[in-house]
């Protein structure tokens, strides 16, 4: 496979495997907007997650990271897997010869990273599909857009309808996958009737719900922020970062270049010594950027910090190459343009580089509403002596589209942020387009269109900064507006900011638009932000911060400002030296600061703050809370240098202090972890009569009683203590014998809560109580409550938890708590989790009688040779490390569909399921063979679908359970889904299943 060298180099052609080293790419799991620093190495990483095969996955990644390539090098590899022929393996020595070859050229290279060598795990690939989406702004389905790509070229005419009914049947099976590239370059066609739902309408390519096969899909991030979690069904996020290894691309691009032209030569090392030099070694981990740094430091051109430098350099040299084959057309740069001042080649063919600016700014912003990124001649009227001269220097590629009802050449910009320079370049030439262009286009777009146009804007916004000033002043405006009327206040605080994540890639822009100010020496100038949201990560980051505060200072409405690895550690926190002023913020009403360590700085925080998050913040100075009347929501969680190694289970009397909470009269949120309290400083009723949830973790009261107010509706307490109920009536009997199992003896043995009174709060609904120990052996509570956790809860004798009364209660959670009596449920209970909790076994003859239960989880009980009864209503039980003499009677739970046992023998004893049942997962269970056979056969002659996993457990005979195993997936009518030898699988019995099984 045989790909351009380089932008600026089209007619230098090179193998894949020349150039390609694999990228860096970070598994997010099902967030795409958390940080991680899971690193994906191999195809079954890529492809898994715990095991089992994603079906959506989404490749997110910035411009030039190298999306594209790392999908073209995926289906090269599968496609040299799948040949068999001498000529094909002749080829495909050939090719990894030239590449050896190569790479032995500068410094004796290593091999191949160990990186995706595991190139055996594409075997699970059957059928792949590559799809251009660029070139599918036709169709909105895959179906069509596989027809049109790909069908249309291989079949003739009447061999159409038979190739569309294998590819509908290919993309039913699950071993068939699509590679989808480019969603953020697709746009859901505009006219014409579709089947897709109209609040999917332009977010992705529909996918049939009868299909079956993989769909990974390559974008930008902010495409993807258009689509709302709650509602996408990708299983799986991935990050690619650049390039996994700079040095080695690096160091094959150079080898590349030397073997071109043999009377220059220069070495890798040279071009990275002068990139760190020029502080632009971070652009070197984007290949795009890294290829053409290489190209320039070849020909000897300057480079620069500033990306418009950077890429006004690459387009002169790229003009300068082929200067000889191309037709000059004098005319004046213009003076505004200070940038182009040395760059003689763009300067001497200005008229050509004007032209292609201006088609590059139409097809950003003024294709009907969307931008556009592959076009042809007729669309964009291009004169011929342009697209030449774009051609030959390749600034624009000209190829036969992969659309066959487009089967004309389109034209394309060699990368997109090519085109969103030259577009910027237009921009700040014809200021008027803004007035003219930009804001209509904003103006008459709807909600999910206007998200789009921003995000056209927002690579040009950064090329702006550095081009005209007041041109990214007016488009920073546009941000802003936008930003502001979609900004709303989580009140339960876990995160104050919940809009969408491009507000974080906006102020990221505007972060990096300053530094790309200064460097074109733009002084004196003003991005005006409502919100704020910025990682740091050294003191260059905080002194932009810094400088951000102080232009916005008085329109300020939110700030966010984190470390990026934000952790209870104190090795991981950002120092910020000078601290944060943020007392003359005259409307900043939400504050959230994570992973910073403050110093000796006094935080003082304005009146008009309504919302506030300080997490994993190290502050030796107290937090005045004195003016901050109209807080509402309050989150602390603060770091100081423990001064011994049980920081943890005793409450240190040198952490920062919260002064003048009492002031605080309107709060309706609290959560507070690791701080103290001045005197007289915490909670009493009549101050906090709007109160409703309340957080307390490593807290030391002080001899202050914990008085609640009435309108409390949730209680959390973990680790919370008085000192003058330390020790207070312990039973010293009693404490060794809860001493055995406790996590936290060291907190359990020296502190008291005291006495714990509840009955008056008749609105509370939930209490977690997490290792506390309490002076009163009984906790009453309301009949409000709805939901109670104790987990490692002590008093002086055993707890009695009277329930009769809690005709309200739903979900009830029991963790390593010493009942005195026999545990009564009231019958309104629906959710039942008990750990550890062996004092109360005779309570589990009565839930049989519990009509509603409906979730039951047991662990770690020891059930000697009592019966477990569950009622019919039940629909999940989880049972795990149990000790039982009896059978598990299960049948007769005719609603349950979902069961899962954990490391428990079950080789002696009947395990039968009802009918309902629609998954079940076993995990170091020890089971027979015949049993699991039984289990297998029973769900196959059910009428519905039925997900059986198996992990890590011991069957005997083994051998009879490999050879079941083996016959059973060879039913047309079993999925496997996963499966790992004999210790994992995971298999789908779909509904229309055959007869059973042959016996072993």
């Amino acid at each position: 496979m045989h790909i351009p060298f380089a932008p600026s180099r089209p007619e230098d052609e090179v193998t894949m495997r020349q150039l390609y080293v694999p990228p860096k790419i970070v598994d997010k799991g099902q967030k795409p907007n958390e940080k991680s620093d899971k690193q994906v190495n191999t195809f079954n990483d890529f492809f898994k997650k715990e095991g089992s095969l994603c079906k959506q996955i989404f490749l997110l990644g910035e411009p030039g990271t190298g999306k594209s390539t790392f999908f073209q090098n995926l289906a090269l590899e599968w496609s040299l897997l799948h040949k068999h022929d001498e000529t094909s393996r002749r080829d495909e020595n050939e090719e990894n010869n030239t590449s050896r070859d190569d790479s032995t050229i500068e410094d004796n290279s290593t091999s191949d990273d160990d990186a995706f060598q595991d190139k055996t795990t594409l075997e699970i690939i059957d059928v792949l599909f590559y799809v251009s989406l660029r070139d599918a702004n036709k169709y909105c389905n895959y179906f069509d857009i596989i027809n049109d790509q790909l069908l249309q070229k291989i079949y003739g005419e009447d061999e159409i309808p038979d190739a569309k009914s294998l590819v509908k049947k290919l993309l039913a099976m699950s071993s068939s996958f699509v590679l989808s590239d480019g969603l953020d370059e697709w746009d859901h066609p505009s006219n014409g009737d579709c089947s897709c739902p109209k609040r999917d309408k332009g977010r992705t390519p529909l996918i049939n719900r009868l299909n079956s096969a993989t769909i990974v899909t390559s974008s930008r991030p902010w495409r993807f922020a258009q689509i709302p979690t709650r509602s996408s069904k990708v299983e799986k996020f991935l990050e690619i970062q650049g390039t996994s290894n700079p040095d080695k691309l690096g160091q094959k691009m150079v080898a590349v270049l030397n073997k071109q032209e043999t009377e220059k030569c220069i070495r890798f090392e040279d071009v990275k010594s002068y990139a760190l030099n020029k502080g632009v070694d971070i652009l070197m981990t984007v290949p795009i950027l890294l290829l053409q740094i290489v190209c320039l430091c070849f020909d000897g051109t300057e480079v620069s910090n500033s990306q418009c430098k950077i890429y006004a350099s690459i387009f002169d040299m790229m003009i300068g190459r082929h200067r000889q084959t191309l037709t000059e057309q004098s005319s004046a740069c213009d003076t505004r343009m200070s940038l182009f001042t040395d760059k003689v080649y763009i300067r001497q063919f200005w008229t050509q580089f004007i032209a292609l600016a201006k088609l590059a700014f139409e097809q950003l912003f003024q294709q009907q509403g969307h931008s556009s990124v592959v076009f042809n001649n007729k669309t964009c009227n291009l004169e011929n002596s342009v697209r030449r001269f774009a051609c030959v220097c390749g600034l624009l590629t000209e190829k036969k589209s992969r659309s066959y009802s487009s089967p004309d050449s389109h034209l394309s910009f060699t990368h997109k942020t090519f085109q969103e320079f030259l577009a910027a370049v237009y921009m700040s030439i014809n200021e008027k387009l803004f007035e003219t262009v930009i804001k209509p286009r904003h103006a008459v777009a709807d909600q999910g269109s206007l998200e789009r146009c921003l995000d056209d804007l927002a690579q040009v916004f950064l090329f702006t900064c550095g081009l005209n000033i007041e041109m990214a002043k007016k488009i920073a405006t546009l941000f802003n507006n936008h930003y502001r009327s979609d900004m709303t206040i989580n009140s339960s605080i876990e995160y104050v900011f919940p809009w969408s994540r491009l507000s974080y890639m906006y102020c990221e822009k505007i972060r990096v638009g300053i530094a790309e100010a200064d460097e074109n020496g733009f002084k004196h100038f003003t991005f005006p932000l409502q919100c704020i949201d910025v990682a740091i990560t050294d003191e260059k980051d905080t002194t932009v911060c810094r400088r951000l505060l102080d232009m916005n200072i008085e329109r300020l409405f939110s700030v966010f400002i984190y470390t990026d690895h934000y952790k209870s550690d104190l090795d991981y926190l950002v120092k910020v030296t000078g601290g944060i002023s943020l007392q003359n913020c005259a409307r900043l009403q939400s504050l959230q600061l994570r992973g910073l360590d403050l110093g000796d700085q006094q935080l003082h925080l304005p009146d008009t703050l309504t919302n506030i998050v300080i997490k994993y913040v190290k502050v030796k100075g107290c937090i005045s809370l004195q003016n901050c009347t109209r807080l509402q929501a309050i989150r602390l969680n603060l770091i100081d240098i423990p001064d011994s190694p049980t920081h943890m289970h005793t409450v240190d009397r040198n952490l920062p202090r919260v002064i003048h909470l009492q002031k605080c009269t309107l709060l309706q949120t609290l959560k507070l972890k690791g701080v103290r309290f001045g005197e007289n400083e915490f909670l009493s009723a009549q101050n906090f009569e709007n109160l409703q949830e309340l957080k307390l973790v490593d807290i030391n009261l002080d001899d202050q009683e914990l008085m609640l107010p009435n309108s409390l509706t949730s209680l959390c307490l973990e680790r919370v203590t008085t000192v003058s109920g330390r020790n207070g009536g312990r039973n010293t009997s009693a404490q060794k014998q809860y001493n055995q199992h406790s996590a936290s003896i060291s907190f359990m043995d020296t502190t008291c809560l005291g006495t714990l009174r509840l009955l008056n709060c008749t609105q509370l609904k939930t209490i977690v109580l997490r290792t506390i120990n309490m002076s009163d052996h009984e906790l009453l509570l309301p009949e409000s409550i709805t939901s109670i956790t104790l987990d490692r809860v002590n008093t002086s004798k055993d707890v009695k938890l009277p329930l009769q009364h809690c005709t309200s209660l739903q979900e009830l959670q029991l963790a390593d708590v010493k009942l005195g009596d026999k545990l009564v449920l009231p019958d309104s209970i629906t959710g039942l989790d008990l750990t550890m909790v062996t004092e109360c076994l005779s309570s589990f003859t009565s839930l049989q009688n519990l009509s509603r239960l409906q979730t039951i989880s047991l662990a770690s009980i020891d059930l000697g040779n009592l019966e477990l009864m569950f009622p019919v209503s039940v629909k999940k039980v989880h049972l795990s490390s149990l000790k039982m003499s009896r059978g598990l009677p299960l049948l007769a739970c005719s609603q349950l569909i979902a069961f899962t046992i954990y490391s428990m023998n079950l080789a002696n004893t009947e395990l039968k399921l009802p009918n309902s049942i629609t998954n079940i997962e076993m995990r170091q269970v020890t089971m027979s063979a015949l049993s699991v056979q039984e289990l297998c056969e029973h769900f196959q002659r059910l009428s519905h679908a039925v997900t059986f996993k198996v992990i890590l457990c011991t069957i005997e005979p083994i051998n009879d359970y490999k050879q079941f195993i083996e016959r059973l997936i060879q039913d047309v009518d079993i999925e496997i889904i996963s499966r790992f030898g004999d210790k994992v699988i995971e298999i789908r019995f779909n509904c229309n299943s055959s007869a059973a099984s042959s016996e072993l």
